[in-house]
């Protein structure tokens, strides 16, 4: 398959930004010259080998397959968005490898550099994923609210057991009818795919079976929607995608362009 043998050969980059975001060291991650020295470097940071997947940014823009399913799903976000156009924000490839752990609970929005919450991703599987499969889980409704703890104190969760970012399946573990508000959409076959408000709150399992499991991720943003002022306030989890333009483009307006966020669609 085309697209495992271009994780194969960028194993080392996905590594790499694994160091990067555990240790808050560019310089660190770039001094890691082998897959062997990064993971030696986690295991002094006292994070596993079994991660929650290795992670490749942007894969369209050296896969021309990947980029006509962006440019084919760019209608249906900017639909599901409700806005007239749309910017092809990211999309990244996550590679769960047998063993790999679970993925925490997240939201992407909190790792986007923009100040809206008109973002949405589309979540494609590469092979069909069973009933107890490692697709995303998503917690019903937390889209609605879950902006609010944005604004306040992230880092503080790490000092404090008691936070509610540490305690994030329980706020959501009933809705008001007493339902659980734990949603999938397992079992998925090949072409099917999940979508979600950049504010869902998601996991996935650990891969507890005997293969890969390959997804892409295609994200999309409102195509006025501004850069945030301070982009420090967000996780960094997904600095790399945004690094090489961020610089690049004015904050806190909705008037800007460039050639690495294209507007992909526009009525």
């Amino acid at each position: 398959m085309e697209i495992v043998k271009y994780c194969k050969k960028r194993e080392l980059l996905a590594w790499q930004q694994k160091v990067e975001v555990a240790a808050d060291s560019p310089s660190l991650a770039a001094s890691c010259t082998s897959i062997e020295a990064c993971q030696k470097e986690l295991r002094r940071l006292g994070i596993p080998n079994s991660l929650p997947f290795l992670q490749y940014f942007h894969i369209n823009r050296d896969l021309p397959n990947v980029r006509k399913i962006a440019e084919l799903l760019a209608e249906s976000a900017a639909v599901l968005l409700d806005v007239p156009a749309v910017r092809l924000y990211q999309d990244a490839l996550f590679w769960k490898r047998p063993g790999d752990g679970p993925t925490p609970w997240h939201v992407d929005a909190r790792m986007a550099p923009f100040d809206t919450s008109h973002l949405i991703t589309f979540w494609i599987p590469l092979q069909a994923v069973p009933a107890d499969g490692t697709a995303l889980v998503f917690c019903s409704k937390s889209h609605s609210d879950f902006a609010l703890p944005y604004w306040n104190s992230y880092k503080e969760s790490a000092k404090n057991p008691d936070s509610p970012w540490n305690r994030l399946e329980e706020r959501y573990e009933r809705d008001y009818n007493g339902v659980d508000s734990f949603v999938d959409y397992m079992p998925l076959d090949l072409g099917d795919m999940t979508a979600h408000s950049g504010w869902t709150l998601h996991c996935a399992n650990a891969n507890t079976g005997k293969h890969n499991r390959l997804a892409i991720a295609i994200t999309y943003v409102d195509a006025r929607a501004p850069v945030r002022v301070r982009t420090d306030e967000g996780d960094a989890e997904d600095v790399w995608s945004y690094q090489d333009w961020i610089s690049q483009v004015p904050r806190g307006t909705p008037d800007w362009d460039h050639p690495l966020v294209p507007i992909i669609w526009s009525k």
